[in-house]
């Protein structure tokens, strides 16, 4: 409802400042027969109740006719009163009614027939200038549309909401008092209670007192709990630490062996290595180097792209075998050999000819297919 202020009592009910007056909603009237505004009601608009509307046979059943006295539906009035001895009788004729309103017969009389007296007829417009109003509002006499605005110092809203305003907590910014939350009972309260401050129920606290009374008894070798080692207490199903144990474990491991820190421990060291290493996999991940199995042979793959990498190798790396051998001066100058006009020294590598008449062309050595000197 726009331009109304509404509140609430401390009996939740809710009103609405009119004219500086708050009024319970409960008794103001919204609608009337589901119009709103301007209302003009007829009478056929208002449903009958105890009190009947008039109608013609309505008041013509209204009467009932005497001796001699008979009523037509149509509400005309009959009488027989047979044959009079008028002789004697001393008749007075007195005025009578000869019309109503310029009408005779069986006469209908409607407000179109009845002039105005003191009673005036209801018109829209003689209602809307009887009233008026006062305080923060304003009103139209011709329309007879009520504007009733807010007057200085009346609430206009509620948290920024008018109307029939309902308000949760959700709407309410804190102030000194502080809504209700877990973190703040747990803060305020729950951190600060001690045993101090609880009675013992059936969960009795922890004393030392009460641990040795109930071990004391199960004791066959100690009668003091703080001399127990694992030399005075029997192996239950919490079995303790043996290098065998532990052996015997790592040599069927049935889950992951892994580390709880990255790039800390090591695998054997430089002087105690493991002997062989078997894999079922075809990878395996050396730094950011992938060593893979092909298949067919042995690939060097980049962990992070995939991509392949070149082998970076020399014969320094290299282990000879019996069938190749590495080239060197020595093994090179041992496997020549000279023969004929000529001398060789096989740990320098010169060769020497001697006794030779070369007559080439232009002074040049010549060889033929067979890799001889020509003539």
């Amino acid at each position: 409802m726009a331009g109304f202020e509404f509140n609430s009592d401390e009996q939740g009910r809710a009103l609405v400042n009119v004219g500086n007056t708050l009024v319970d909603l409960a008794n103001i009237v919204f609608r009337v027969h589901d119009q709103t505004g301007n209302v003009v009601l007829t009478t056929a608009n208002i449903t009958e109740h105890t009190n009947l509307y008039f109608s013609n046979t309505r008041a013509r059943n209204a009467f009932t006719a005497g001796s001699g006295i008979t009523i037509a539906a149509n509400g005309l009035i009959s009488a027989n009163v047979g044959s009079l001895d008028l002789s004697n009788a001393n008749i007075v004729i007195m005025a009578g009614v000869d019309s109503v309103n310029g009408a005779n017969g069986n006469v209908i009389l409607t407000t179109s027939n009845i002039a105005e007296g003191a009673n005036l007829y209801f018109t829209n417009s003689r209602a809307r200038t009887a009233i008026s109003i006062t305080g923060s509002g304003t009103y139209n006499n011709t329309t007879g549309v009520i504007t009733i605005t807010a007057g200085s110092g009346d609430v206009v809203s509620v948290n920024g909401a008018n109307g029939n305003v309902v308000l949760t907590t959700a709407n309410l910014a804190e102030s000194g008092n502080l809504y209700f939350t877990n973190d703040r009972v747990w803060s305020n309260v729950v951190a600060s209670i001690t045993t101090s401050y609880v009675p013992e129920g059936a969960n009795l606290y922890f004393t030392n007192a009460r641990v040795a009374a109930f071990v004391t008894p199960n004791l066959d070798l100690k009668a003091n709990v703080t001399d127990l080692t694992t030399a005075n207490v029997t192996e239950l199903n919490n079995l303790y630490f043996t290098n065998a144990r532990v052996s015997a474990y790592l040599s069927n491991i049935s889950g992951n062996l892994i580390p709880n820190s990255d790039n800390v421990y090591d695998l054997g060291s430089a002087s105690n290595r493991w002997r062989d290493l078997y894999l079922t996999g075809n990878s395996l991940y050396l730094g950011n180097i992938t060593i893979k199995d092909s298949g067919s042979g042995v690939r060097f793959l980049s962990s992070s792209t995939g991509t392949s990498l070149p082998i970076e190798a020399n014969t320094s790396s290299l282990v000879e075998s019996s069938n190749n051998l590495f080239f060197t001066n020595a093994r090179a100058r041992a496997a020549l050999t000279v023969t004929g006009n000529g001398t060789y020294n096989n740990t320098t590598g010169v060769i020497t000819v001697t006794g030779l008449n070369i007559a080439g062309s232009n002074g040049q050595i010549q060889y033929n297919s067979a890799g001889n000197l020509a003539a």
